[in-house]
């Protein structure tokens, strides 16, 4: 027998859901008991999230028994990895994908695997969207397959399919390198590859913007710079300690006609009210690493009262749209609704 819960009149569900392999992490917060981190969800500022709380049911997927929520009228979904949480946002979508407003609907989640976003991206104008390939690992030589099957060329970046901050990430620059993937726990896990694009700068510089997206509208959200090709880190700073170079180059970018045309048709094809991208810059190359919902963009307010002035300001401008937005169902996107099922798109 299916049970069932009535809402109040108003009152909205905050979806989340454990991920397919049924595996979260767990550490010892602050307060000396145990935390849990849930991998790859959409970070909400505290406040925020405290706020939609108050009216609002959470529900956890996949439930112990069958549930019926009657009255709710609009919907967060909190996951936001299509890789990490296939059978929820399946399940999300074929309960409430046509009936209610569903902020990041399941839909769009879905066109964000790094593959498919990959071919969405493939065109817009002033971006380099490097090849990406998408393949489960059965036996030993699953990654020379794919390397052959895309068509790829030395150096290629290869990291397992839920991957996020650079964790379980390699770059192959020989066939001598493959070797390394055969040291990890990789059978029968699913794996991307892609192709690597250097996109060192003039002065041997590595260079990265952080682009936040709420309904559309894109802002930068971080800068990061390295001599090193890699730039990781689940929080990507605004160069604290040169304020002054950091301001002229988000000015250079917010003048920059070619950058500019890129975000806002980058915007225009993945339908998702709030998510992040990270565009590698190479003078007026921009190339693209990743566009999801599952970036984080925002911090506790500890974290922010510890940071530069910028950055806060940078803060408290994502929490502004995002109290504009969240708090007004009727503006999320129902183009959305006109997309493949999830089931479909991710088959």
């Amino acid at each position: 027998m299916k049970a069932a819960v009535k809402l109040k009149k108003g009152a909205g569900i905050i979806f989340e859901a454990v991920p397919d392999t049924g595996e979260i992490k767990v550490r010892i917060g602050q307060n000396r008991r145990p935390q849990y981190d849930w991998p790859n969800r959409m970070v909400l500022p505290g406040q925020i999230l405290e706020r939609l709380r108050k009216n609002a049911t959470t529900f956890f997927y996949p439930p112990p028994s069958p549930i019926e929520y009657r009255g709710a009228t609009w919907i967060i979904n909190l996951c936001a990895d299509p890789d990490e949480y296939h059978n929820a946002l399946i399940g999300l979508d074929e309960a409430f994908g046509e009936t209610l407003p569903i902020f990041n609907h399941p839909r769009a989640v879905a066109l964000s695997c790094r593959d498919i976003v990959g071919r969405l991206m493939k065109g817009v104008p002033h971006l380099t969207v490097p090849t990406t390939f998408r393949f489960t690992a059965n036996e030993t030589g699953s990654f020379q397959k794919a390397f052959e099957a895309g068509g790829f060329k030395y150096p290629v970046l290869v990291r397992p399919a839920t991957s996020q901050s650079g964790q379980g990430l390699l770059k192959i620059d020989t066939p001598f390198d493959w070797q390394k993937i055969y040291l990890t726990h990789w059978y029968k896990k699913s794996f991307y590859m892609s192709q690597f694009v250097d996109y060192q700068s003039a002065d041997g510089i590595y260079r990265k913007v952080r682009i936040r997206f709420i309904e559309g509208r894109p802002r930068i959200r971080g800068w990061q710079e390295s001599p090193d090709w890699l730039l990781t880190g689940s929080r990507t700073e605004l160069l604290d300690d040169r304020p002054g170079y950091l301001i002229d180059t988000i000015q250079s970018l917010a003048t920059n006609e070619k950058f500019l045309t890129m975000r806002e048709e980058l915007a225009r094809r993945l339908p998702l009210d709030f998510f992040g991208a990270d565009i590698g810059v190479r003078g007026d190359e921009f190339i693209l690493f990743e566009a999801t919902a599952a970036m984080t963009m925002s911090s506790k307010s500890e974290e922010q009262e510890q940071t530069s002035p910028l950055m806060r300001t940078v803060y408290q401008e994502m929490e502004a749209d995002l109290n504009r937005v969240l708090f007004l169902p009727r503006s999320w996107s129902d183009k959305v609704k006109s997309l493949p099922p999830v089931r479909m798109t991710l088959s």
